[in-house]
């Protein structure tokens, strides 16, 4: 089936909207909720995702410990919103980009 993970991003907005005008099956959602704003956001992007039960799995996790949970071809779509530095983005897009699908499509924010 169709999946992705995704960082869920301040409030869900993202997620939220990915789910609204996608015909994705699955959208898996990777936070690991840190910093002084985190537990108020996994709240928020839990009420949002109420909607779409059954389209959604909350992975509370860092994406470097995510990607163990997907296997080689699985996914038809990443976007990757955690750190923002080079040689992490640079990982994590490295490490990703082989659990992609042929014509699967790899995306972010902020690099």
């Amino acid at each position: 089936s169709p999946a992705t993970p995704s960082p869920t991003q301040p409030q869900a907005v993202f997620a939220e909207h990915t789910l609204q005008h996608s015909r994705l099956t699955m959208l898996h959602l990777v936070d690991y909720w840190g910093g002084a704003d985190g537990p108020e956001n996994e709240r928020i992007t839990q009420r949002k995702m109420k909607p779409f039960k059954g389209r959604y799995k909350l992975m509370k996790m860092l994406t470097t410990d995510a990607i163990q949970q997907f296997a080689d071809g699985q996914l038809d779509y990443v976007y990757i919103d955690a750190t923002h530095n080079y040689g992490d983005v640079r990982r994590e897009l490295s490490s990703y980009y082989r659990k992609v699908k042929v014509g699967g499509l790899v995306a972010g924010h902020d690099w």
